[in-house]
Order: C-alpha cells, then structure tokens, then sequence
C-alpha cells in the first residue's frame, strides 16, 4: 500500500502544479497537460483565464487525491476501508475536476467573447 499511497501524492502534486503552473501562464496550451477544452485551447488568454477559474476545485481534487495517499502510505485502516477511501477519494477528485473544467470552459468563453468584441 505504501507505493500506492505514494502514488497517489505525486498524481496530486502534479494536478495541482500542473493547474498553477497553466494559471500563471507558465505552461501554455498544449496536447499533454491541462484542462483541454476547444474553448481554452483557442486562445493564451482564454487557457490562462480558464485554469485561474479553476484554481479552487483544482486544490481540492488534488487535496482528495493527496490524503487519499496518505491514507494508503500508512495503511493504518486496514486493506478493505483504506479501498474504500482510495475509491471514494477517486470518485470525489473525477467530480471535482469535471466542476474544474466546466468552470474553466465557461471563463474561457467570457474571455473570447471579450476578445471578439474588440
């Protein structure tokens, strides 16, 4: 369980740096990394304005998926119930990050709509 809680850390480490990263505009539209939506990948600044959106659910999908990481690392709960944590915690984050990216598409669109009318 512990390569698993472990596992599990680094992915959230890598949600939330990747969602920040994207939202300072350190890491531009690309194929690989990122909420990639249509509407966010159309412009820079609609990809910067979508993942600033999506800041807070991002935090917390990657908060979900971190604790459930430590959750399996200790292993303290036994095998059945730190399952039943791990599933519930991937539930919660693939919820989490579908409220992201619904956020991050919305904001996408006020921005090129922005940008249309100038």
């Amino acid at each position: 369980m512990l390569i698993s809680g472990i596992v599990l850390m680094l992915a959230a480490i890598l949600v939330v740096g990747v969602s920040e990263a994207a939202a300072r505009g350190r890491l531009g539209i690309n194929g690989f990394a990122g909420i990639r939506f249509g509407s966010l990948m159309l412009s820079e600044r609609a990809w910067r304005e979508g993942h600033r959106a999506a800041r807070v659910p991002m935090l917390v999908a990657g908060a979900a998926l971190f604790a459930a990481g430590l959750v399996a690392a200790t292993g303290a709960l036994g095998a059945e119930a730190t399952g039943a944590v791990v599933i519930g915690a991937m539930v919660v984050t693939l919820a989490v990050v579908a409220v992201a990216a619904f956020v991050a598409s919305r904001a996408a669109d006020r921005v090129l709509v922005e940008d249309a009318h100038d």
